[in-house]
């Protein structure tokens, strides 16, 4: 038996073996910690087959069924938002007016607190703000966003009969699309 110490890692920390340890215990040992992590990654992915074998017809229907039901939901749900703000603001110019004014308050309110997150995200992750930080790039990017937002609810106000029957008729399909039972797999 020789004296030494053999340090090595496993699986990210240091391991290390007696004074005295033989060649061969030496070598067992090696290549016994050498594959903790496929060990590890093996037993994984046996439990994550076994799951989906023994559930797997539950979690077809839940594949096919959740997600599409949030996304109609959701549809719907803006659908009745914009059919709602077509209401509010056709033939009135007190409301289109209001609508444009909180618009622009909106759009400068969210480019302060971009421009705040941007602030607080260098200061903790680089301890420095950058020196081209600027407002008026933020401006400019949350502004593109609300016009062409305001842009589609004045185009839609233009041809308000046609815009308020596709919106009708889209909350219609939706809402029947959510009331129909989902197919039996």
């Amino acid at each position: 038996m020789r004296r030494r110490t053999i340090s090595f890692f496993k699986c990210g920390q240091e391991v290390r073996l007696g004074k005295e340890a033989s060649d061969g215990a030496c070598g067992e040992r090696r290549a016994q910690l050498a594959g903790c992590s496929s060990d590890y990654l093996g037993l994984i992915l046996l439990v994550v087959s076994g799951v989906v074998s023994l559930y797997s017809k539950e979690i077809k229907e839940f594949l096919h069924t959740w997600p599409i039901k949030k996304l109609h939901a959701n549809d719907r749900n803006m659908s009745q938002h914009r059919l709602r703000t077509l209401e509010w603001l056709h033939n009135n110019t007190y409301n289109l007016v209001l609508y444009l004014a909180l618009s622009v308050t909106e759009t400068v309110q969210t480019a302060i607190y971009w421009n705040c997150a941007i602030v607080v995200g260098s200061l903790v992750f680089f301890h420095h703000v950058p020196q081209y930080l600027s407002f008026l790039s933020t401006l400019v990017g949350v502004c593109i966003g609300k016009g062409t937002q305001v842009n589609i609810v004045l185009m839609e106000l233009r041809d308000y009969e046609k815009s308020t029957t596709r919106l009708k008729s889209a909350i219609a399909y939706h809402e029947e699309k959510l009331t129909l039972k989902a197919p039996a797999a």
